[in-house]
């Protein structure tokens, strides 16, 4: 998992809707050994005042996680629980601002992989976030918000296709006429923009040459 595979072919670009797309062998992208990474995004809006947060869930046929801190910086650490009878396993994401937060945005995105064609809602179970503010105490009107993604998934149909590597190609050629149902899911190599980097990435998965995101 996770490896890059060797390219047998030359990739040569052609073009689509005057925006350049790699053009790859046609490879069944549901094949056995692809996976379908989500992502797990909290957030918080202006004025919180969060400095600690925690985000806490269920889970089971999981092949990964890692979390990584957002926008603000400061520091976050995860960790999964024991096995149950039941092959499920707990998982913890303890996130730590420089300080109480005043401004909105991403403390934290949490990346899952998981077998492809899983449901999210099945894998993914008693999911919640709580916040504390400077003083370590409990925000109980927490304003911690989570939002999952299919990464990948730039037109929002549930799969991701070298459908969704077109759909960004238009949107990177002219925004104002191609939208994208969700830039998160879009956002494929996380680096905060949605680019042909993104598509070329959805091009190669689609193909079979990486198998996740």
């Amino acid at each position: 998992m996770k490896t890059i595979k060797r390219i047998l072919s030359v990739i040569s670009t052609v073009t689509v809707c005057a925006v350049p797309i790699l053009s790859t062998p046609i490879v069944n992208a549901a094949s056995s050994d692809q996976y379908d990474t989500y992502a797990i995004y909290c957030d918080v809006p202006a004025n919180s005042g969060v400095m600690w947060a925690n985000l806490e869930f269920v889970y089971k046929d999981i092949e990964e996680i890692e979390s990584h801190v957002g926008n603000f910086g400061g520091t976050v650490s995860d960790s999964s629980g024991a096995r149950r009878p039941n092959g499920e396993h707990s998982f913890a994401a303890c996130f730590r601002a420089n300080g109480a937060l005043s401004a909105p945005g991403n403390l934290f995105t949490t990346k899952l992989i998981t077998g492809h064609g899983n449901e999210i809602e099945k894998i993914v179970k008693e999911i919640c976030t709580t916040s504390f503010d400077a003083q370590r105490k409990l925000i109980t009107n927490n304003q911690v918000t989570y939002d999952i993604v299919l990464v990948g998934d730039a037109n929002g149909n549930g799969v991701v296709t070298i459908a969704d590597s077109t759909a960004i190609l238009q949107y990177v050629g002219n925004p104002s006429t191609y939208k994208i149902s969700n830039l998160r899911a879009a956002d494929v190599n996380f680096d905060g923009i949605v680019d042909s980097k993104d598509a070329e990435l959805i091009q190669m998965y689609d193909a079979g040459v990486i198998d996740c995101f």
